[in-house]
């Protein structure tokens, strides 16, 4: 049966296939123009392989990678605040700086290098919500002297700009609306705003739902996490099983009765009786 899930921009690949389309530039330039708060006379859509001598993180790709006339620009979307995802953004981050600040056998700060993160979960982080809805973070020292100049990150937290749209504050919801959009579903697209720009995002989004390679590629993908997520799962517990077997030979060994060990571990009792 072929999927009806609708996919948002959340979804990477929707947002490389939406974005990263020559016909769509003028909704790239007004989130980047919103959020950069200038205006952008030009845009170039560059290639998102980043070329890497490491075998280990080879053939990675940024989300987008755009050049205005003093900006490289990547674009990451995070749909989930995962472990290791800075790390990784940061070497993407590294990677194209070093690929584009050398011209000739010299070096310049004339254009900055620049990565905007779309991340969502981190108002749901185990240590700790983060409340702030845009941080923006250099490279320099404690007194705030820059090693370089340009050089910069923007983390854009999702989450905080999905709590705007559920507050339902029109106010805030309109002078946000580009941000919010990104995770919004057709219905919701519709309420959202007046706005000519939303209306087109929309349209957009629509027409590549009803992409019957777009689909299958969702599809396939979709199938791909669930089984990630079913051995990472099936590890985890098995790893926990061990603990417990370990746990339980060693209070064999100190004459622990095996009802005690049962309550302490949770292993059957004829699980700890194979163990003898």
């Amino acid at each position: 049966m072929e999927n009806d899930k609708y996919y948002t921009c959340r979804k990477d690949k929707a947002f490389k296939y939406l974005f990263l389309n020559e016909s769509n530039k003028n909704i790239l330039k007004a989130l980047l123009e919103f959020k950069l708060k200038e205006e952008i006379t030009n845009i170039e859509l560059l290639p998102t392989e980043l070329t890497n001598s490491n075998i280990k993180t080879k053939g990675k790709q940024l989300d987008a990678l755009v050049k205005t006339k003093d900006k490289i620009i990547g674009l990451e979307m995070n749909a989930n605040e995962t472990d290791g995802f800075r790390v990784k953004n940061m070497g993407y981050l590294t990677n194209n700086y070093s690929s584009h600040v050398g011209v000739g056998e010299t070096y310049n700060e004339d254009m900055m290098i620049m990565q905007i993160n779309f991340t969502y979960g981190m108002m749901h982080r185990k240590e700790g919500k983060d409340k702030k809805g845009i941080r923006e973070y250099y490279m320099q020292d404690k007194e705030g002297k820059k090693f370089v100049s340009n050089f910069k990150i923007i983390e854009i937290n999702m989450d905080y700009f999905m709590e705007i749209w559920y507050s339902k504050n029109q106010k805030e919801i309109e002078e946000n609306k580009l941000l919010i959009m990104l995770d919004l579903k057709e219905k919701e697209l519709k309420t959202l705003s007046n706005d000519r720009l939303v209306k087109e995002y929309m349209e957009k989004l629509n027409s590549l739902n009803k992409n019957s390679v777009f689909k299958k590629l969702m599809t396939e993908e979709q199938e791909r996490e669930m089984l990630e997520n079913t051995i990472k799962f099936n590890a985890k517990q098995q790893g926990i099983t061990e603990e417990k077997i370990e746990i339980a030979k060693t209070m064999l060994k100190d004459n622990v009765s095996i009802e005690d060990i049962s309550k302490y571990t949770s292993l059957s009792l004829e699980e700890i009786d194979k163990l003898k």
